[in-house]
């Protein structure tokens, strides 16, 4: 059986990003590949040290020549390790025992080339092009280039700083198959490197509604209800609880350290009760990509929040192509306080966005069957 390292965000106490490394795993695992996720965090590991080592490098290279990316950088890391620190104990409590019940990752002294046959990094915005300096450890710079697969990686931007344009060349050439997320990823990709990708699929859309739910946990009975998951403090959340009152609907608040209105009930599910979640919500309203992800493939009808994003800006862009590509793109709004009235997402409009999930899952699978045959 063929051995398949990935290394992706599962550490950072978000839901979608421990739910989008389980996808990948398991529909590796479900290919007959034993697939596992690398802690790159475990300090035990010297390549996880060196990686480290360099990558800061690369970070004080770019800092001490553009000393004007220090305010971003700074303000990037506080507002990352703000919207964990904020978090209640349950929460942290129950990314804990997911990650460790679930992901179960791995923390062996090493993972040399010998240790694996391929390694995968992604998915999420792993390739955050506009921090100054590159991830050692996301571009797989520990493994020859034969074994470096990119699945579903995004740039979370729409263009490629100066600081790092010769990097990125460098790093992105040194891959075997790459695939990403995005469209604007893949557009840069072939602009700045002069590389071929393949657009595919998240991987919480990757392995369907299907796989979801058969595993997911029911949280408990709730009456009807409309979910809130938001990442960042929104304007006009008041709107909402007046909506769910004059449709008799509940309001479940999902802990994320931001300020829960008067009115709604604050909960913090774990993983899979997040899933069960938004595949019962009658409405969800949200600012996160994944969320989104989700609400569109349980076929539950939501909105989605422009997100003030404090580091990069460009980030809005995953959930726009979204969108875009299943014809969503109205429910994309600047404030809950535009929403005058609950608007159900029409089964002929889910249809449409079906086929194209659809037809993008088939592109998926042919890419990572094809990256993996001949390792």
């Amino acid at each position: 059986m063929k051995r398949i390292g990935i290394v992706t965000f599962f550490s950072n106490c978000n839901y979608g990003s421990v739910l989008q490394a389980y996808a990948l795993s398991q529909y590796l695992i479900q290919k007959d590949y034993d697939a596992e996720i690398i802690d790159y965090l475990n300090t035990n590991n010297l390549f996880n040290i060196k990686m480290k080592i360099r990558t800061i490098f690369n970070r004080l290279g770019v800092l001490l020549t553009h000393p004007s990316m220090w305010r971003t950088a700074l303000k990037s890391k506080s507002t990352a390790k703000r919207s964990v620190t904020t978090l209640p104990y349950e929460t942290i409590s129950n990314y804990k025992d997911f990650i460790e019940n679930n992901l179960k990752p791995y923390r062996g002294k090493y993972h040399r080339n010998s240790d694996f046959d391929a390694f995968i990094c992604g998915s999420d915005q792993i390739w955050q092009i506009s921090a100054p300096g590159l991830n050692n450890i996301f571009f797989l710079r520990f493994t020859m280039a034969e074994k470096r697969i990119a699945y579903a990686a995004s740039l979370g931007s729409i263009t490629v700083p100066k600081y790092n344009v010769k990097q990125f060349e460098k790093y992105i050439n040194g891959f075997s198959a790459i695939s990403v997320r995005e469209c604007a990823s893949k557009q840069l990709i072939k602009d700045f490197c002069n590389q071929e990708s393949t657009h595919v699929l998240d991987p919480t859309l990757l392995v369907g509604k299907a796989f979801w739910s058969s595993i997911t946990t029911k949280y408990e009975k709730q009456d009807k209800y409309i979910l809130c998951y938001f990442l960042n403090k929104c304007t006009g959340v008041e709107n909402i609880i007046n909506l769910a009152k004059s449709n008799d609907l509940q309001v479940l608040w999902i802990e994320t350290g931001t300020e829960k209105p008067n009115g709604s009930k604050r909960i913090s599910p774990s993983p899979f009760e997040f899933v069960s979640l938004m595949q019962n919500a009658d409405y969800v309203f949200t600012d996160s990509f994944h969320a989104c992800c989700f609400s569109s493939l349980f076929e539950r009808s939501f909105y989605v929040v422009r997100r003030n994003y404090q580091g990069y800006p460009a980030q809005h862009i995953r959930i726009e192509e979204l969108l875009t590509t299943l014809k969503l793109d109205e429910r994309h709004i600047d404030t809950c306080l535009e929403v005058q009235q609950l608007e159900p997402i029409s089964a002929e409009r889910y249809n449409v966005a079906d086929n194209k999930l659809s037809v993008l899952r088939k592109v998926s699978v042919h890419f990572l069957e094809s990256a993996l045959k001949n390792i």
